[in-house]
């Protein structure tokens, strides 16, 4: 497994990864992402400097995305993984790599990470991954559990 930056040429690649009917499940915005949307989002987020995109590849293979948006001295991640490269470890050695990257990138910057209440495999990875429980929190009416690095 390893982690290299986003480039344009990956936007269709993490639209799939992203569309995928378990990963928008578990997503703040649950509904489908037209494709025409996501290229606009996907071009306004590799050009923000408040934005960091890993891709994760295992072997020759797009196997995920690990994403930061940062706010001031916070960072909300969030990874989704092509439903082939689930339930292998291969999230949580995604979230630890790109954790201390992100941290050795922006010093100070304290990692949050916002999981849809029931999410059990999410609430493993991270836990695997070194974040702790926070808080709970109720937002647009769905229950988030939050955790810290």
């Amino acid at each position: 497994m390893r982690l290299r930056r986003a480039r344009a040429d990956d936007c269709e690649a993490v639209w799939r990864i992203n569309n995928d009917p378990e990963a928008r499940k578990h997503s703040k915005q649950t509904a489908d992402i037209p494709l025409a949307e996501h290229e606009a989002w996907y071009a306004r987020a590799l050009a923000d400097p408040q934005a960091t995109i890993w891709i994760v590849e295992h072997g020759s293979v797009i196997a995920g995305v690990v994403r930061f948006a940062r706010e001031k001295n916070a960072a909300t991640v969030s990874i989704a993984l092509s439903p082939k490269q689930r339930r292998r470890g291969l999230g949580t050695q995604a979230l630890m790599d790109a954790c201390h990257r992100y941290q050795d990138e922006n010093p100070g910057v304290r990692i949050e990470a916002w999981i849809v209440e029931g999410n059990k495999a999410s609430v493993a990875a991270f836990q695997k991954a070194g974040f702790h429980l926070k808080r709970s929190q109720l937002e647009d009416g769905r229950l988030y559990v939050i955790y810290a690095y």
